[in-house]
């Protein structure tokens, strides 16, 4: 699903409070506009205005202070917000390098937009970040929409009490695609492709909407914090070596959700987990690794070759049965399902019943993206 533009303000808006705000102003940036570098718009900007850069490359790097007092390269540094920098064309207007990964000019880290600590509401629309150590680096509350970010060493990284949006956005070709650190956490219609590690969120809230993960070499999708609530809502999982990793008495929700087969482990949920159909396709080793308590119903679970759950750790944290009825897991045989099902004898009890007699009849999105991508019938 595209999102327009007036949705994303709106929902940029809401999360960084500036529904509301004044008439802004424009500052053009480009080859023949006023200023010829995004730092120089940035300056003449006051809170509320829009940057608007034109089609072109802009490698312009200077050296900026961090708070942290760590010196570093970047093309642009917000110091003050909330400010929107939009570009006129996500294809033409390019932050970075043109050819190759430069993560270092004369020995400092290179990064693309900096938000210092009173950018608090900034907003990043419309541009591609290439080629740099850190695409982006938010001391604030800041909303990517509408972005490309490709061949970076890492993505986005959120720190302090910030609030962060990700909407209608390519990730792609990374080492890490995001990793937000502060309050609040929301990742909806975007794609993260090809990264080595993908979303690391270690904040008290998250929702997860809409996106695909495909090809992350280690973890595509982890929520960690303890406390923390995260809900992950019709996305796609494909071809990661662990799809979604829950860590530390995390609570999540997962619906309407398909996770593809491959890798040696699927889903690794520690904390209170429940979820609805969801597809979740076998892995070679374990399908999921429950260490926890989960209720995970009205959906589809599947063998890949070794155990199906492994639930032999949930038994140290005392919260009860696992709840794994209602769904259909390839077969009817209750003698194989329960082969493929590892508990300890002293913990808590794994209910399959009632199975579903056959695969799960559903118009939900996911569960037909899924049969049409893996050949499910």
């Amino acid at each position: 699903m595209r999102v327009t533009i007036l949705q994303r303000v709106v929902v940029a808006g809401l999360l960084c409070g500036l529904v509301g705000a004044s008439q802004a102003r424009e500052v053009r940036v480009g080859l023949s506009e006023e200023y010829s570098t995004i730092q120089a718009g940035l300056d003449a900007a006051q809170p509320g205005d829009v940057v608007l850069v034109s089609p072109g490359f802009y490698e312009d790097f200077q050296v900026h202070e961090l708070p942290s007092g760590e010196q570093i390269q970047a093309v642009a540094i917000v110091r003050s917000g909330p400010i929107t920098i939009r570009g006129l064309d996500v294809g033409l207007v390019r932050i970075g390098p043109f050819l190759n990964l430069v993560e270092e000019i004369d020995g400092l880290p290179t990064y693309g937009i900096v938000l210092d600590q009173a950018s608090e509401g900034t907003i990043i629309d419309t541009l591609s970040i290439n080629h740099v150590r850190w695409a982006i680096l938010a001391y604030g509350d800041v909303s990517v929409l509408g972005c490309r970010i490709q061949r970076c060493t890492d993505g986005v990284l959120t720190s302090r009490d910030s609030h962060l949006l990700v909407v209608d956005s390519l990730i792609q070709d990374l080492d890490r695609a995001i990793s937000a650190h502060g309050s609040s956490a929301a990742i909806h219609d975007c794609e993260v492709l090809n990264t080595r590690t993908g979303v690391y969120l270690a904040v008290p809230m998250s929702d997860v909407r809409n996106t695909t993960f495909r090809g992350t070499q280690f973890t595509a999708l982890h929520l960690f914090k303890g406390g923390s609530h995260h809900s992950v809502v019709d996305c796609r999982f494909e071809n990661n070596g662990l799809h979604l990793d829950l860590w530390e008495a995390a609570r999540a929700h997962l619906l309407d959700n398909s996770f593809g087969p491959g890798g040696q482990i699927g889903l690794r949920l520690d904390g209170r987990v429940t979820g609805e159909r969801n597809v979740i396709g076998g892995a070679t080793v374990t399908t999921i690794v429950i260490l926890g308590h989960a209720t995970l119903t009205d959906g589809v679970i599947l063998n890949g070759g070794g155990r199906t759950i492994d639930a032999a750790g949930a038994l140290d944290f005392g919260l009860g049965d696992i709840d794994l009825s209602d769904n259909w897991w390839g077969t009817t045989d209750l003698e194989q399902i329960d082969g493929w099902i590892r508990t300890w004898a002293s913990g808590p009890g794994v209910s399959i019943e009632p199975i579903k007699a056959h695969a799960v009849r559903t118009t939900s999105t996911s569960m037909s993206r899924f049969r049409a991508a893996f050949g499910q019938r």
